[in-house]
């Protein structure tokens, strides 16, 4: 099915199943959409570009969708974005609150987007502006982080649990009381995928995780497809965070508040902890060499 329409204005749509449709340069401005179905609309080279500006998206489903869209000003909340594929150069004045992005895949500007209480659990979310968000209370466990820019973002009491992060800034980043334990490589750019075009794949065989230690030190590996990049946590606010047992070798913590943060068990090999604020910090089991 293919579907080219305009429908920029309308009032109240009732709720519609758009499911498996083409809807390529369809225009939805300031259309009330509210509780549409868009689940694996136009799966192959679908939703782009749409035109969701200033529309009422919420408690939508795009499960499975390719969303390549204008969202300028939508209200998307509540929505649902379960592996979809959303790639946008900007979402200005977004309401994203309490969205589901589980086993999503994001490569967009999300700079200053409102995501309170959303999930992104088994995410893959890569070359991605998250900067100056509102990510309070939101669920990334076990997602892969690939250079995504964090920083001034608000992650308090946001869940990192597990979490592979490569590359990554969170400078100046609010991560008061939130959890990090287990998460690991906060060191490289990636080692076990490789991009083109925006599009993640496997590497090749001969660069699995076997030839490769947990902190992605592989040297053949390295030259052919990386570029040596650690997090940036410089400034971030961890006080009252759990990072037990998390990997933080050689990362910047330069100057962040680390009261009451827990890094029992915790890798910090190397890590620079110049000019932080250190006050009653568990450090019981840590790496400091």
């Amino acid at each position: 099915r293919r579907i080219v329409i305009t429908l920029s204005g309308i009032h109240k749509l009732p709720t519609v199943q758009f499911t498996g449709s083409r809807l390529t340069n369809a225009n939805f401005r300031n259309a009330n959409l509210t509780e549409c179905d868009f689940k694996v609309a136009n799966s192959t080279d679908g939703l782009a570009p749409i035109d969701f500006s200033n529309a009422n998206l919420a408690e939508c489903d795009f499960t499975g969708a390719y969303l390549n869209a204008n969202l300028s000003g939508a209200n998307l909340k509540n929505s649902k974005f379960v592996k979809i594929l959303l790639t946008s150069e900007g979402c200005p004045n977004v309401e994203f609150g309490q969205c589901d992005f589980t086993g999503a895949y994001l490569n967009a500007n999300l700079s200053g987007a409102n995501l309170k209480s959303s999930k992104f659990a088994n995410a893959r979310i890569c070359h991605t502006r998250l900067d100056n968000a509102n990510l309070v209370e939101c669920d990334f466990s076990e997602a892969i982080l690939d250079n995504v820019n964090f920083n001034d973002a608000d992650l308090e009491s946001a869940n990192l649990t597990s979490v592979v992060c490569y590359g990554s800034s969170f400078v100046n980043a609010n991560l008061q009381n939130a959890i990090l334990n287990q998460s690991r490589g906060f060191m490289l750019a990636f080692y076990k995928y490789r991009y083109s075009n925006g599009i993640m794949f496997e590497t090749d065989s001969s660069y699995n995780d076997r030839n490769t230690s947990e902190d992605g030190r592989n040297s053949d590996f390295i030259d052919k497809y990386i570029e040596y990049q650690k997090t940036d946590f410089q400034g971030a606010n961890l006080s009252g965070a759990s990072v037990i047992s998390a990997n933080l070798q050689e990362c910047n913590l330069e100057g962040a508040n680390l009261t009451n943060t827990n890094f029992s068990n915790a890798n910090l090999y190397r890590a620079n902890l110049k000019n932080t604020i250190i006050d009653d910090t568990d450090f019981r089991g840590t790496d400091l060499r």
